[in-house]
């Protein structure tokens, strides 16, 4: 399997994934590895998400720390960070094939609370993120899931929550589903995408592991980073990607921490069904997250920060320059355009492009290339 294969498929929808950055990301840990005189680097990953820059940091590492204060992400890591061996990849696969055979006929969390009763009869008021078939096939397979050695859990889960966040009646997020005329419609009023991928039968792929000689050690967290940092090892290299704005992933990504569970969440509203106990991050709000930045950037442990961040965050370029002038680091700042998110009504009229920035930041020396 190609590196770019492992890197940038099988991977879940996700806002703000950096495949397109994973190029500029990757020059910047050869660069590293060059300028400490090592082959492989220690590495932090703070703020994992979709696993992408994990998965590629695991190709420079000899350890590799990950981190995420979602479930979905601490699952995913643990599914495609690993390296199972032969036994448990025949027995990985052949649980995924029973997956994909059985007789979807179990009525559970997603067809009772975010899918209609009949797809094509959608009645007022019903949550229709699912067709009834495909709500069906998620909670016969998470239940089947439950069945098996809990060993396998996260191998079958993680496939399982890539295709519930792909053959979904929504444009990404979780923060509704298309509708037509107010009443749930799949595809909306346009019907984008509706046969190729929303209503298309949830069928799960085998999970795909890294092919590199060299042995890496994984330690996957599921914790506050502010709260983690401080326990933490020194490390080379730490990748930042913290949340920019006020839409929080801890709701944009309810219902795949809901399949995790596999039981509806507290207080949940009426419209989409989110419950009222998502996780909240300091980064998400402007009172709080330039308070956060620098506590994270003064604390970490390491001799160089590679920081994702863009033009439309709460942090503004200038603020980012004076926090990181501020903790007397040196840095250099990268910036790529970027296709934005469009996809809920609130941002229809929301730029098409963003700008990307890539921050270098080294805590001793200056970063010349």
């Amino acid at each position: 399997m190609s590196k770019d294969e492992y890197t940038k498929t099988h991977l879940i929808t996700y806002i703000g994934n950096k495949r397109k950055l994973l190029d500029l990301i990757e020059e910047q840990l050869i660069i590293i590895k060059k300028k400490l005189g090592k082959d492989l680097l220690i590495s932090l990953d703070a703020f994992s998400g979709s696993g992408c820059v994990s998965r590629l940091l695991k190709y420079h590492s000899s350890d590799l720390i990950v981190n995420d204060l979602e479930e979905y992400s601490y699952i995913i890591n643990k599914c495609y960070l690993s390296n199972p061996s032969k036994e448990e990849r025949v027995n990985i696969n052949r649980m995924i094939h029973e997956l994909n055979n059985l007789n979807y006929d179990n009525e559970g969390v997603i067809c009772n609370h975010y899918a209609p009763k009949e797809t094509y009869n959608i009645q007022p008021g019903e949550r229709a993120f699912y067709t009834r078939e495909n709500a069906l096939i998620i909670d016969t397979m998470r239940n089947k899931i439950n069945n098996y050695d809990n060993k396998y859990l996260h191998y079958l889960l993680a496939p399982l929550l890539i295709k519930a966040s792909i053959n979904t009646n929504t444009s990404g997020v979780f923060k509704g589903f298309h509708k037509k005329h107010g009443i749930g419609h799949f595809g909306g009023k346009d019907e984008v995408n509706t046969t190729s991928r929303i209503t298309k039968q949830i069928v799960l792929e085998e999970p795909i592991f890294s092919e590199h000689k060299h042995n890496c050690d994984i330690f996957i967290y599921k914790e506050d980073i502010n709260k983690l940092i401080s326990e933490l090892p020194i490390v080379d290299v730490a990748y930042l990607d913290p949340p920019y704005n006020q839409h929080p992933y801890g709701s944009n990504y309810f219902m795949l921490n809901t399949i995790i569970q596999n039981e509806v969440g507290n207080n949940i509203s009426y419209i989409s069904g989110i419950p009222s106990d998502w996780n909240r991050s300091n980064y998400n709000y402007a009172n709080t997250c330039i308070d956060s930045m620098k506590y994270l950037l003064s604390n970490i442990k390491c001799k160089y920060i590679i920081m994702s961040y863009n033009n439309e965050g709460i942090i503004s370029e200038e603020d980012m320059i004076q926090i990181i002038q501020g903790l007397d680091y040196n840095y250099t700042l990268k910036k790529m355009d970027y296709n934005t998110y469009r996809g809920s009504r609130n941002l229809q009229d929301r730029d098409k492009k963003v700008i990307e920035y890539l921050w270098i930041i080294n805590k001793f020396e200056s970063f010349d290339e």
